[in-house]
């Protein structure tokens, strides 16, 4: 799914795609963003009742698996860095074949 990656604009991501932030591309493209739309908001302020609009937030960090050094550094430490989801632990297989 090519398009997925690069040309669909997560919300999670900023409205950025993923290849963008992928490839470094984030601070880019949220800066032509805020080019236009102040250049809208100077053209066209009635438009923008609540003041000069300002594009999404890029991603800080993102992920599908974190790093394997966070992994370890979870494993050894009970306090989850404030950074990282908060995710209940899945349940084991045996734990799922117990209840069928």
């Amino acid at each position: 799914m090519p398009q997925y990656n690069t040309e669909h604009h997560h919300s999670g991501l900023g409205l950025l795609t993923a290849a963008d932030v992928h490839h470094g591309l984030a601070e880019q493209r949220v800066a032509a963003r805020a080019t236009v739309l102040a250049t809208a908001y100077a053209a066209h302020p009635e438009r923008f009742p609540a003041g000069p609009p300002h594009p999404a937030a890029g991603p800080v960090e993102v992920w599908i698996n974190p790093p394997k050094i966070l992994v370890r550094s979870q494993a050894s430490s009970s306090a989850q860095p404030s950074h990282l989801p908060t995710r209940a632990p899945s349940p084991s297989m045996s734990a799922i074949a117990a209840r069928s």
